[in-house]
């Protein structure tokens, strides 16, 4: 019996002490929103700023090692330009920071940018030091892979498989991102998206 009241009695850590017994501990956010009532969620709108002319200013810094050069123009009458999860703006370009191909240890930007490939996009990957040729295939993982492949050859890793998102790396696959691009003229006539 001891030892049940020694448990019903014992608070979370994320508790004050002076919190009743019982009293579940909010979650984070709620948390946060509870002590800073101003407190909202990152949106689209705080990383969009234009200028005068209503025209957006670039870049937009996404976050430490992601800034978008530019949002591109949706095509909607070109069916592989999206996907339901995706928009592959042309003219879409991202700074990605990654592991260096010239520099083991170190980082590097790369510029990541959907071109018009005709019936489907292009996408084209470059790195931002020395004389390195872009990396150019009809698919944005392909970029990434191709990449992946190099660093992991040039660390000596003994991986067989190499996987890795390339929506993901070009910026694509980030919720802001995402919100922008549909903002887009033409994104909500792409037939197959489904908006997020």
């Amino acid at each position: 019996m001891e030892k049940q009241s020694k448990v019903l009695t014992k608070r979370p850590k994320t508790m004050p002490s002076d919190a009743p017994v019982g009293v579940k501990a909010p979650r984070q956010d709620e948390a946060a929103r509870a002590l800073f009532p101003d407190l909202k969620k990152r949106s689209n709108k705080n990383l969009i700023t234009k200028d005068e002319s209503g025209e957006i200013v670039y870049p937009i810094v996404i976050n430490n090692s992601l800034r978008i050069q530019n949002l591109g123009q949706i095509d909607w009458s070109k069916p592989l330009y999206h996907t339901e999860k995706n928009l592959f703006p042309i003219g879409f370009q991202s700074i990605r920071e990654h592991q260096s191909l010239l520099q083991p240890g170190e980082r590097c930007q790369y510029l990541c940018e959907i071109l018009d490939g005709g019936p489907k996009p292009l996408y084209k990957v470059t790195p931002q030091e020395g004389e390195q040729q872009p990396i150019m295939k009809d698919s944005s993982t392909g970029c990434w892979i191709e990449i992946c492949k190099k660093l992991n050859e040039q660390n000596n890793s003994k991986r067989a498989i190499v996987t890795v998102s390339g929506p993901e790396r070009f910026g694509l696959a980030d919720l802001n991102v995402i919100r922008m691009l549909q903002t887009l003229p033409g994104a909500d006539q792409c037939s197959k998206y489904i908006p997020r």
